[in-house]
């Protein structure tokens, strides 16, 4: 659960630093340069495996990637976020009702977690469609 949030600010970090440093770049740059900083994170660390799936993401990438698909899917994966959230919702409501204090709490952070995700997700579509 903590691994998925810090990846999440992670990945969310790069995707911002990447966007504003150069507004004219678009979301397949985008994605490259991603790829590129987890390589070169995967290399100072010496995982092999990593540094060999990233190599195969970052062909697919510029091979198939286009501006109009980053868009695209990152407004499908909002959708899907969208409905996280408000299966987390009910999901809360319904530990709420039940009364069980650690149901709730658990339920709490999952709601969290996934308001964080949809953020997320909301600022990239924002900076991929400006």
């Amino acid at each position: 659960m903590m691994k998925k949030l810090l990846f999440t600010a992670i990945a969310l970090s790069l995707l911002t630093s990447h966007a504003y440093a150069d507004r004219s770049t678009n979301g397949c740059e985008i994605k490259k340069q991603n790829i590129q900083k987890q390589m070169e994170y995967a290399k100072a660390h010496g995982n092999q495996y990593r540094i060999q799936g990233l190599e195969r993401a970052l062909q697919n990438v510029e091979r198939y990637c286009t501006p109009e698909k980053v868009v695209e899917n990152t407004r499908l994966e909002l959708r899907e976020k969208q409905l996280d959230v408000k299966e987390r919702e009910l999901e809360l409501k319904e530990a709420q009702l039940k009364g069980d204090a650690d149901k709730i709490a658990k339920q709490e952070r999952k709601l969290a977690e996934e308001k964080a995700d949809l953020k997320a997700i909301e600022e990239e579509l924002n900076l991929l469609t400006k």
